[in-house]
């Protein structure tokens, strides 16, 4: 039960103020590096756009992800009902938010590191194509003979 006693009060602070902690901080910490790292390696003449596309990718992610947590604490705690069918159901979305949590992070160790290529490259190329110029992977540029 989650009023009855102490050991009601522990099992609410375990399962659910626990984890909303730890995701509270996780989510803190990542907001400001994630944002500086997306707009990083963009020419500064499409930072605006990539800025856009992130903040846009955080309301439909968060819109997703909020719609699968809310869908499996109802199929979880309905079963059950009542306070316990709460409690179960949001430890359940939790496990999940944390399950998906760790595949991110797991995908991001992995692709870290693996960039293309840099903003001033991409933006000489870019400007070769128009003026007919070859770049090479060091920046520098020459005319074509």
């Amino acid at each position: 039960m989650v009023r009855g006693g102490p050991g009601g009060r522990r099992r609410l602070l375990v399962t659910i103020l626990g984890p909303s902690l730890v995701a509270g901080l996780g989510i803190g910490l990542c907001f400001v590096p994630l944002g500086t790292a997306a707009t990083a390696g963009v020419a500064s003449e499409e930072t605006g756009m990539a800025s856009g596309l992130l903040n846009s990718s955080r309301q439909v992610g968060g819109a997703v992800g909020l719609g699968v947590q809310v869908t499996v604490a109802a199929s979880v705690g309905g079963s059950v009902g009542g306070a316990q069918g709460l409690v179960d159901g949001f430890s359940a979305a939790y496990w999940v938010a944390a399950g998906l949590l760790a595949f991110g992070a797991l995908a991001g160790g992995l692709l870290y590191g693996k960039t293309s290529l840099p903003a001033e490259t991409y933006a000489a190329e870019k400007s070769s194509k128009n003026s007919g110029d070859r770049v090479d992977p060091a920046g520098s540029r020459s005319t074509q003979g």
